[in-house]
């Protein structure tokens, strides 16, 4: 047993066949809505506790919680875990066969507050000083949010190790000018540097989903970014990547006053006004937001 790790975590992991059972009992059918795909492979979950690099009790956010797979590896290591799952019969099972372990604290709620905020019950829990991370199979469907808000609250994690859809991860890894480069990557890209990790094929899982899945880590940069900043910054992104294939100086005419604003502000910043949307760099993003607020951005 790893020092430090609650003495009440069970020993071992109940095989799936018992849990199957078990759910089978109930009556559970998994939610393809709520991405509750199970992930079994042993060797996977113990892969991404170890790549998540948690130290002896750090605090670990982890959604979708499921039945505790990845949980119990990340008891395991020493962590505090602060799990978050939808459903209550899932819920109901991981306490059971977790052991109730004293390190684990297992919140009943969605991790989202409608389409553009985390829930409550989850921002008071989330540390305000000290290192915490994120290691999560993060359910498909609120995947992509949940790493933006997270990246946005007044402390956020210092490393954020997922499992996601093969898809997803792609975006996460890409860069300005690459097809998958998009404003889920532009917003995570000032503070944070995602690095692909491996590839999880469908037999992985139970249910098998229809598409493969990736583990991705990324680190936080040594930045601060006020939260004015990041918020034009996230008007700015938003804005300009409805037109990503566009010359940088349409998209950007919508939030300045026009194409003559937007012109002199390029002119002025010295950026190609014939740069296309999906090849501006985060650093040259960030400029044009911080002249948003300035008084005569537009001026020449």
């Amino acid at each position: 047993m790893v020092a430090g790790r609650s003495a009440t975590l069970s020993e071992s992991r109940a095989p799936w066949r018992q849990l199957k059972s078990e759910l089978d009992a109930i009556g559970f059918r998994p939610s393809k809505r709520l991405g509750q795909n199970f992930l079994l492979d042993e060797g996977a979950c113990a892969g991404i506790a170890r790549i998540a690099d948690t130290r002896e009790g750090e605090t670990v956010l982890e959604v979708g919680v499921g039945l505790g797979f990845l949980t119990w590896h990340l008891l395991e290591r020493g962590a505090q875990v602060i799990g978050i799952e939808i459903d209550r019969r899932l819920a109901s099972v991981a306490r059971r066969h977790l052991g109730e372990p004293e390190a684990l604290e297992l919140v009943e709620v969605d991790v989202l507050a409608g389409k553009h905020a985390l829930a409550p019950e989850l921002l008071e829990r989330l540390p305000d000083h000290g290192d915490w991370s994120l290691v999560s199979n993060l359910p498909y469907a609120v995947g992509s949010p949940v790493l933006v808000l997270l990246s946005r609250t007044p402390h956020p994690p210092r490393a954020m190790t997922v499992l996601v859809q093969l898809e997803v991860a792609e975006r996460l890894c890409a860069g300005p000018g690459d097809s998958d480069w998009g404003p889920l990557t532009a917003r995570l890209a000032p503070l944070y540097e995602a690095r692909f990790v491996r590839r999880v094929g469908p037999a992985a899982f139970r249910p098998r989903p229809k598409v493969d899945s990736a583990v991705v880590r990324l680190e936080r940069r040594e930045v601060a970014l006020e939260p004015e900043r990041l918020e034009r910054y996230d008007t700015l992104v938003g804005a300009l990547f409805t037109e990503r294939r566009k010359r940088v100086r349409s998209p950007l005419a919508s939030v300045v006053g026009g194409l003559e604003a937007a012109d002199g502000l390029l002119a002025r910043l010295g950026l190609d006004p014939t740069t296309r949307v999906d090849r501006l760099e985060p650093e040259a993003m960030l400029r044009l937001a911080d002249c948003l607020v300035e008084p005569g951005a537009a001026e020449g």
